[in-house]
């Protein structure tokens, strides 16, 4: 068994630190115990990979294989034979105990610390989404939502006006809506309508979001957004949105947030975009610094790619039901006060606590009448290949396309071309670093990997080598004139962040690296100052999340890979404005979309099916 678990290792499918934290446990519980030593390994695995907990139960479904001679490497435990094995241990305990590792009822292994991030953020939402505002001026709520959302003539809800309404009157609001919704413009409304509620007593506000790049795109949209209100509203709406680490205080020094629920937060409103990206634990910490007092407005699209770290929590607070139905008196409530009725089909008796916290726009308006972009994206989240491939296939589509190659070379030739056509061009002719920018801005290469033939790496280099050979680049330098590039760390002194896109342009003979700055002005850097960074002209999906492009390619590899998910293509469309092509086989295509992600966790339960607090038992 061990010497097969040294395989994986050398696989890659275990980490050295898995193997190492299942003998620690396997120590702790007093001597030998493969049972022991193996929960900690797949734990471990589980938590690194995304996942908060282990399914005991699931993995009889899943077989760790040699990749040489397909023969088993691991046998799974009998279940009961395993659980009774663990609970025995000293190591392992049922909820409520303080133990390195917690098996729950429903045979779900957690590391503890993730079992009680989940209870913790699970409490403080549910505590969040029970309190309503200190009863609200229905005659101002009214005024304020005619002000900022004048009814017009189209019939059907106004999603928008809704998501205010719930934002004015809760102390929990999630906002969700795909791409063009109008999330961010729909953040300054609510904060405007939540100021008018108290004019002689405005509420302190925090802008945050989990990625530097994120902050200032919220930063940005709140701006234009506030623009509009009148000078006693936007005064009162903050110009600077901080990351969740900034906000919270995060000292890389001591490892620890200096506000946390013993020294919280002095803000009224915190506002997270962006939340796809938030992790399981840092959302707990946020959730434990905000004050007793607080109101939480979280926003973002609970199908794009979750967080890098272990946890979907935007898609578990939105789960289960894509409905999101309201209960009977919010509705009523909300028609006395607008003058706008909830659909019956949104309307339900049968509702969890989170039911009137949870707003899904419906309505995209980025896109022209032509796009086929909101169609591909809703086929896609679907899960309907058959849909999305006809689409992508249609010969009178202009906005969406499906590219297919019969063998490398013809790839190959496609690369150059593209490379040539939208980088080479775009070097040689223009030298104004802004109009540079802006040509880079409008279009992005975007890859499902890291590393190989089709990942970042490698199509950085390919499109290095080809603009090299065409001497439009120098052969030796590192940077030159049209390099973009990517920042991949934080600098707060410099006001870049990870995700940041720049270019090196050539101005009166120097070499200098500029950047979008504030009201659409240009920032200057010399290149030796800049953080970590890499070249740009690939970038990964993860990357590209908050960000748009008018044209996106996206490559996906030429054979299966696990790292392809329905999420992933999902995310990688809605990053487009007015067209994607899709460069991948058709089978791996449909096996990305026929993927979900799917993150193992007890949150959605504990927000949506148990009252607080509450345990299941057998």
């Amino acid at each position: 068994m061990l010497e097969g678990l040294g395989q994986l290792v050398e696989r890659g499918l275990f980490a050295p630190i898995d193997v190492e934290f299942g003998r620690f446990l396997a120590k702790l519980s007093g001597g030998p115990s493969w049972e022991t030593f193996l929960a900690g390994v797949l734990t471990s695995r589980a938590v690194r990979e995304g996942d908060v907990c282990l399914d005991l139960s699931g993995l009889f479904t899943h077989q760790f294989l040699d990749p040489e001679t397909d023969q088993e490497i691991i046998s799974i435990p009998d279940l009961k034979a395993w659980k009774e094995s663990l609970l025995s241990s000293p190591v392992v305990g049922r909820p409520g105990d303080f133990t390195p590792l917690i098996l729950d009822y429903r045979d779900r292994l957690y590391l503890y610390r993730y079992w009680e991030y989940e209870r913790r953020l699970a409490g403080r939402l549910l505590e969040l989404a029970s309190s309503r505002d200190d009863c609200p001026d229905p005659c101002r709520l009214k005024q304020g939502l005619d002000a900022l959302f004048p009814r017009s003539l189209e019939s059907g809800l106004d999603w928008q006006r809704l998501a205010a309404f719930v934002g004015a009157t809760r102390r929990l609001c999630v906002i969700s809506g795909g791409p063009g919704t109008g999330k961010t413009t729909t953040i300054s409304k609510v904060l405007a309508l939540i100021i008018m509620q108290r004019p002689e007593r405005p509420p302190k506000i925090a802008l945050s979001a989990p990625t530097g790049k994120a902050a200032s795109r919220l930063q940005e949209a709140v701006e234009r957004g506030k623009s509009k209100f009148p000078l006693e509203i936007s005064t009162r709406i903050p110009s600077e949105a901080k990351t969740i680490h900034r906000l919270l205080g995060f000292s890389a020094r001591e490892g620890r947030f200096r506000y946390h629920r013993k020294n919280p937060l002095s803000y009224d409103v915190v506002v997270v975009d962006e939340c796809s990206m938030v992790d399981l634990a840092l959302m707990t910490s946020l959730v434990s610094a905000l004050p007793r007092h607080g109101r939480l407005i979280l926003v973002g699209d609970r199908d794009q790619l979750a967080s890098v770290e272990a946890g979907a929590v935007l898609g578990d607070i939105c789960a289960p039901s894509r409905a999101d139905p309201f209960t009977p008196s919010f509705s009523t409530t909300y028609s006395e006060v607008s003058g706008e009725h909830v659909p019956e089909k949104h309307i339900s008796k049968d509702t969890g606590p989170l039911a009137d916290s949870i707003v899904q726009l419906q309505t995209a308006y980025r896109f022209g009448s032509g796009s086929s972009l909101p169609s591909l994206a809703g086929l896609i989240n679907e899960g309907d290949t058959d849909g999305a491939l006809n689409l992508l296939q249609d010969p009178s589509e202009h906005t969406v396309r499906l590219r297919t190659f019969s063998h490398g070379g013809e790839l190959e030739a496609a690369l150059r071309k593209l490379v040539m056509e939208e980088y080479g061009r775009e070097i040689q002719e223009t030298r104004e670093p802004g109009e540079l920018l802006r040509g880079f801005g409008a279009f992005r290469i975007l890859c499902a990997l890291r590393r190989g033939p089709y990942g970042v790496a490698g199509l950085n280099l390919v499109a290095q080598e080809i603009l090299k050979r065409e001497g439009i680049i120098s052969a030796r330098a590192r940077h030159y004139h049209g390099r973009p590039i990517l920042i991949t760390k934080n600098d707060y002194t410099l006001g870049l962040y990870n995700g940041d896109v720049g270019v090196i342009a050539e101005v009166d003979g120097t070499l200098k690296a500029f950047f979008s700055g504030e009201g659409g002005a240009l920032r200057e850097l010399s290149p030796a100052c800049l953080p970590e960074h890499q070249t740009a002209y690939a970038m990964t999906v993860h990357k590209a999340q908050g960000s748009e492009f008018d044209r996106v390619i996206l490559i996906l590899p030429q054979g299966p890979s696990p790292v392809v998910t329905r999420e992933l293509i999902y995310t990688a469309v809605t990053r487009a404005k007015k067209s994607i092509e899709i460069w991948a086989p058709e089978e791996v295509f449909r096996a990305g979309v026929a993927r979900p992600t799917t993150r193992t966790s007890g949150l959605s339960e504990l927000l949506h099916e148990h009252e607080p607090g509450r345990e299941e038992q057998t």
